[in-house]
């Protein structure tokens, strides 16, 4: 199976450890899958993936019967009618409870689920997704495909021990009123989400539903450090969204001008209003905050703050210093939520225009490369990719990704890639394997390439040409 990323080199700085047996452990639970399976279905993009090839196969064989059944039918409609996926699909299915069929958990709290769903579609849909579940004996194909879930835990559970979990209540301030939920999902690709179930009596369960990083030879899951950003990450949107929600009407007008010059980064990015750029500048930063708490290399907290600069979170610096008066203030700031009106404050003080400018000036930028942009004619014994930055680059950091026309359209490298840097570090080259007749769709991600400074590419540059025949 051709990989999404074929070449990625990271320098990864050593960071402390926090071994320790964890007191949550990753499941595989039938409720996302359920419900991911459900969407997959249906032809939700998000749930199309075949990262864990083996499964997804097994999914396409099983559930080719069910096709044309009435919930694949109501979701299509449901998705045209709503901008109900992403985020939204994985809120509904940790508010599920299967026992010999699908209802709602017990005494739910009205906002447990998210808003995108009324009450009608969730009367609909889980009334449906219960007739789903029993016509597809859908208990049956779980059970088979155990050992998959459980070597997946397995690999989880040893990157896991590695999370201080004690300093999401040292930092925010607080403890949940709840149990902290990690759910591996094998059906929602590269997709991460932070969704929470809300009770009537007040308190909270939070989760983190992780997706699939990398696949071992035998086709299954397996997770590395590079993982742990996403973990705190995702716990980190139960704390940090009610508490921008709190506060938005104090933000919103300033955070639309933010996000208007940063649109097309949120767009490709999946967000799609300002709240949702706010409530992510807020978990990115707080992650941050995270690997300073385990003293990680000042150059690793550079990198990550650029990285979230380079997305379009562009204050995520300015954030980060006033995040460390909180932490240097407890006695006055209790809570996180008790620092908020700082936060607003700074937030409404800044020049959008200025932090863009500012950031955008000091990036490098790639300036040539050996395969021209949109031609039509390139020799397909072309052996080389190669492209020259305007200043000198960390050589640590390079990868390319797919392009904007999609996976298809992904060149193929050899084995062991060939990628390298010249003496002067203004070059970057890596072997490629190209077919005569054919189009071509490249990306080199922003995040991927940094100069010697720690500044991200200013944009990520894309490339697409075609081949010519022998």
């Amino acid at each position: 199976m051709k990989r999404l990323i074929v070449i990625v080199f990271f320098a990864l700085t050593a960071i402390a450890s926090y071994a320790q047996e964890s007191l949550i452990q990753p499941k595989v639970t039938e409720q996302t899958e359920l419900v991911s399976i459900a969407f997959r279905l249906a032809g939700a993009d998000e749930f199309v993936n075949n990262d864990v090839a083996g499964y997804a196969k097994a999914i396409d064989e099983y559930f080719k019967p069910y096709l044309k059944h009435e919930l694949i039918q109501f979701i299509k409609k449901l998705r045209l009618t709503t901008s109900i996926g992403f985020d939204a699909v994985m809120s509904m299915a940790v508010n599920l409870d299967i026992k010999g069929g699908v209802m709602l958990k017990e005494n739910l709290a009205n906002v447990s689920h998210d808003k995108r769903w009324s009450e009608k579609n969730i009367q609909r849909f889980i009334e449906l997704l219960n007739r789903f579940y029993l016509d597809s004996k859908f208990n049956d194909f779980f059970n088979s495909q155990r050992l998959l879930f459980q070597k997946a835990e397995n690999n989880f559970s040893t990157v896991l021990k590695e999370v201080d979990f004690n300093w999401f209540e040292k930092f925010y301030g607080f403890k949940p009123k709840g149990s902290y939920n990690l759910i591996i999902s094998l059906t929602n690709g590269r997709g991460c989400y932070g969704p929470s179930v809300k009770y009537i009596d007040g308190h909270e369960d939070i989760y983190a539903v992780m997706g699939i990083q990398q696949i071992d030879s035998s086709g299954v899951p397996i997770y590395t450090q590079k993982t742990i950003p996403t973990i705190i990450h995702e716990f980190n949107h139960s704390f940090c969204n009610p508490l921008i929600k709190s506060q938005y009407s104090n933000m919103k007008p300033q955070a639309s001008d933010f996000f208007k010059l940063v649109k097309d980064k949120m767009y490709a990015q999946k967000y799609g209003t300002p709240i949702t750029m706010l409530y992510e500048t807020l978990v990115r930063t707080c992650v941050i905050k995270y690997y300073q708490h385990i003293k990680a290399s000042e150059k690793r907290i550079n990198g990550m703050v650029f990285a979230e600069k380079s997305k379009g979170f562009i204050w995520t610096d300015e954030l980060l210093g006033l995040l460390s008066k909180y932490e240097n203030n407890r006695s006055e700031y209790a809570t996180l939520n008790d620092f908020m009106r700082e936060i607003v404050k700074l937030q409404n003080s800044l020049s959008p225009k200025k932090l863009v400018s500012d950031f955008e000036n000091n990036c490098p930028s790639i300036i040539y490369s050996n395969i021209k942009n949109g031609s039509k004619k390139i020799d397909p014994s072309t052996k080389i990719l190669l492209v020259r930055f305007d200043r000198i680059m960390d050589d640590g950091f390079n990868g390319t990704s797919i392009g904007k026309k999609g996976e298809k359209f992904f060149p193929e490298f050899p084995v062991n890639g060939g990628a390298k840097w010249d003496s002067t570090k203004l070059e970057w080259s890596v072997q490629v394997i190209l077919k005569p007749n054919k189009d071509y769709s490249i990306s080199f991600p922003a995040q991927f390439f940094k100069d010697e400074k720690g500044y991200p590419l200013k944009d990520t540059y894309y490339l697409d040409f075609s081949t010519k025949g022998n």
